[in-house]
């Protein structure tokens, strides 16, 4: 059958900003741009708040970031876990995408929404002043586009589904593997549960197990190691790139540049200044060859163990919630610039364990950290395909049979 390409203006496919109604004090899903993870198709988070406005949406809509440098980053997101065909609503800067019965089909308008010949036109809209710029959506319903018929949209959906699918699977397999292993940590280090058949004895800090010592965190993890690269082209980490939740940091790249923080690999980062420490970025430095040395943002604190590989103590006290409270509750400077220094973290009172039990502890959760970063070099492996074929389909330049369905 005949598939020539058809060009339209999106607006005729695409419901811009359709209307929806939600009383003020109405409560109801709550979607913030913090919730949107940088070219991934599911929500990582979402909360139950009372209505005062916003943009609203449903299920099967494409929420899109219209502000800078959001849209540049990529935020965009597919809604698929409202309740009982509820509305949500969420951050004003979203443009919500909406496919038109008989015409669209919604997830091909999610993945039209990442196209890079479609990226490139709402970049180009962007008017304002420098660093508050917003997409004009009048130009986007007037871009105009190919559209392939229903049973081809289907299968170019379905085709750039199955990596988005594996690629969620993965994402929920670290996402039980972190959990364990914060589990673990809290088990040993702040209840004692293993150790409850044996002797405790009295501290500053409470009952703790005979033969453990209190001490401060510098005793096991060393801050800001000094490390030097003569090189101008060097693995770099920015900011953005840390996670707020986990610890799969999700960009590594070669950038010509030697000045920053400098770590290797198994090292620990978190950030050090406001909001980034009070909305949990910290990451695990994985994928650098053992013998380079990266840089990274001024504003993050490095952490590596003392003692041989400490990666996982490392890692479960960053995202320990004691810990970052305190680290928060020891920031300096003024408002909306403060920074906690390295050394109030080194003072950070713990309970030491014996170096025999953090060797027991490394051994049972090394494997989990080594698997999730196997698991995330898949998930780029798969990001890469999709991306890959996805402009390819957009346009057409891949081919698909029109198939007639009876």
């Amino acid at each position: 059958m005949d598939n020539k390409q058809r060009y339209f203006q999106t607006q005729s496919f695409i419901d811009y900003n359709p209307y929806e109604s939600l009383k003020k004090g109405a409560v109801a899903t709550k979607i913030e741009m913090a919730d949107i993870e940088p070219f991934t198709r599911n929500i990582k988070s979402s909360i139950l708040s009372s209505y005062k406005g916003g943009t609203k949406f449903r299920n099967n809509d494409t929420i899109l970031a219209r502000i800078t440098p959001c849209l540049e980053n990529g935020k965009c997101a597919f809604i698929q876990t409202l309740p009982n065909e509820s509305i949500g609503f969420g951050s004003t800067e979203f443009i919500v995408m909406r496919a038109v019965p008989g015409i669209s089909i919604p997830l091909y308008i999610y993945y039209f929404a990442l196209s890079p010949k479609f990226r490139e036109i709402t970049i180009k809209s962007l008017i304002g002043t420098s660093g508050r710029q917003r997409v004009q959506v009048d130009v986007l319903k007037n871009y105009c586009h190919s559209l392939p018929s229903l049973s081809v949209q289907k299968q170019i959906v379905s085709i750039l589904s199955s990596f988005d699918d594996k690629i969620e699977i993965n994402n929920k397999i670290i996402a039980n593997l972190e959990a364990q292993a914060q589990a673990l940590y809290k088990s040993w280090f702040i209840d004692f549960d293993p150790f409850q058949d044996g002797e405790f004895q009295d501290s500053e800090l409470g009952m703790i197990p005979k033969g453990w010592k209190i001490g401060l965190l510098s005793d096991i993890i060393e801050f800001n190691p000094s490390e030097k690269t003569t090189k101008n082209d060097n693995f770099f980490i920015d900011m953005k790139s840390l996670p707020t939740r986990g610890f799969i940091i999700s960009d590594i790249s070669k950038k010509n540049k030697r000045s920053g923080m400098k770590f290797r690999n198994n090292d620990v980062l978190i950030a050090r200044i406001t909001p980034c420490l009070e909305n949990g970025k910290t990451g695990i430095v994985f994928g650098l060859p053992d013998e380079e040395v990266g840089i990274g943002s001024t504003e993050f604190i490095v952490m590596r163990g003392k003692h041989g590989k400490q990666l996982s103590y490392c890692a479960c006290t960053a995202r320990n919630d004691k810990f970052r409270k305190y680290a928060v509750s020891h920031m300096n400077g003024t408002s909306g610039r403060q920074r906690v220094s390295a050394s109030s973290l080194e003072e950070y009172s713990i309970v030491v364990p014996p170096a025999l039990i953090l060797k027991a502890f490394e051994e049972i959760l090394g494997n989990s950290f080594q698997m999730m970063e196997n698991i995330r070099k898949q998930n780029q492996i798969l990001a890469e395909l999709r991306d890959t074929l996805l402009p390819k389909l957009m346009s057409g330049e891949i081919e698909l049979p029109d198939i007639t369905e009876d």
